[in-house]
């Protein structure tokens, strides 16, 4: 029984690990070709040099972007050799967050990849999952309550609503590749905003579901 415990943990811990070198490897190519755009001198910079200096490009001609539509002149300002998904990944990865779609009944529709190298999660392993399974048990009354009334949400996550945005803090639990290591809990900051679901979905009696986008 052991072992076949043991087996599944390095058969997940090889699929990990290899997931994640993929993405560290996408993650390099991605971060040598914005220093080769961003880059002022022939100077190698690092990794969180090239990530800054390119957040603040991209501010720079995002602000220049809406300035010049009001002359009709219409520019994309993200990387013409960058895929939605890529850009989306480069700019988590720069802060340090990760995004996931989940219902007011904790049911979770999407996690990001980036979650992986921040709280040791495969997205597979947590998609259709709920979120109180992941929460500190302490937390799990608070959350329940927040996402089910937000308006009446209490102190105890630092919750702070505004019409249908919303930020919260709350220990979710990391992932962990042996069943023998010890359980530990990250705080985690929320900010997203609740959207209503166009499908109708049938959890919890039919309870109509918002969905929310978080990042930390």
């Amino acid at each position: 029984m052991d072992d076949d415990g043991d087996d599944k943990d390095d058969t997940k811990r090889r699929t990990r690990n290899l997931s994640e070198k993929k993405r560290r490897d996408q993650f390099n190519m991605l971060v040598n070709e914005l220093s080769s755009m961003v880059s002022t001198n022939n100077r190698k910079m690092d990794k969180s040099t090239v990530l800054k200096s390119t957040i603040s490009f991209l501010k720079n001609h995002n602000e220049i972007t809406v300035r010049s539509r009001a002359h009709d002149v219409q520019e994309d300002w993200k990387p013409a050799f960058l895929s939605n998904e890529e850009f989306t990944y480069l700019v988590l990865e720069a802060l340090e967050g990760f995004v996931m779609v989940f219902s007011a009944t904790g049911q979770i529709y999407y996690v990001s990849e980036s979650i992986t190298s921040l709280l040791g999660h495969n997205p597979a392993d947590i998609v259709n999952k709920s979120i109180f399974d992941l929460a500190f048990e302490e937390d799990r009354p608070s959350l329940y309550n927040l996402l089910q009334n937000p308006s009446n949400a209490t102190d105890l996550l630092q919750t702070g609503v505004k019409e249908n945005e919303i930020r919260f803090q709350c220990h979710l639990r990391r992932g962990i590749l042996d069943f023998r290591d010890e359980t530990t809990y990250e705080l985690v900051q929320f900010n997203g905003h609740f959207r209503a679901n166009v499908e109708q979905v049938d959890i919890d009696d039919s309870i109509s579901s918002y969905q929310q986008e978080a990042r930390i």
